[in-house]
């Protein structure tokens, strides 16, 4: 393996734990205000649930290769979801928002994980691509879930939009 892949593969690493952490931060921000949309809040907190192994599962890649994560990019990994929550907080339609979101997120995993499997093959390096290739499986699953579902979450919303206060949207 020569020593410029295997950097790649371990800054990729990093990239990829760092939105794992992101995405847990999400994913439980919007768990609590989902009471309305009982099955989205179930399958977005397994998917918490999953994005804590699978960033374990990134984590021990790195260690594998001598390397932990970095702590500026899950640190601004954090604030990045802490401002998004904010950000779609202060809207009446804040529950499409977030689905929508997510969505856009799973599509951002996705595409990290394809380019972490070919940084894997170049470096010969066959636990992380088994790793990737699980991971890459369940993000696929959770983006073709939540994608099919924003229709209905914002039905849903625009038949309940009587109970929600509109003059939030223009805060």
């Amino acid at each position: 393996m020569a020593q410029a892949d295997k950097e790649i593969l371990v800054e990729w690493l990093r990239d990829a734990y760092a939105l794992e952490m992101q995405a847990i931060d999400l994913l439980t921000a919007q768990v609590g205000r989902l009471q309305h949309y009982p099955e989205v809040q179930a399958r977005l907190r397994r998917h918490a649930d999953e994005s804590r192994q699978q960033a374990n599962l990134v984590r021990s890649c790195l260690v594998r290769h001598g390397s932990d994560v970095s702590v500026v990019k899950t640190g601004l990994a954090h604030f990045m979801a802490g401002a998004q929550a904010v950000m779609t907080s202060m809207t009446a339609d804040e529950v499409v928002r977030d689905v929508v979101a997510t969505f856009a997120f799973e599509n951002l995993e996705i595409g990290t994980y394809r380019a972490l499997l070919a940084a894997a093959q170049a470096c010969g390096d066959d636990e992380t691509r088994r790793v990737c290739e699980e991971i890459l499986r369940q993000e696929e699953e959770m983006a073709s879930w939540i994608g099919a579902r924003i229709t209905e979450v914002a039905g849903t919303y625009i038949s309940r939009r009587d109970d929600f206060d509109f003059g939030a949207a223009k805060r």
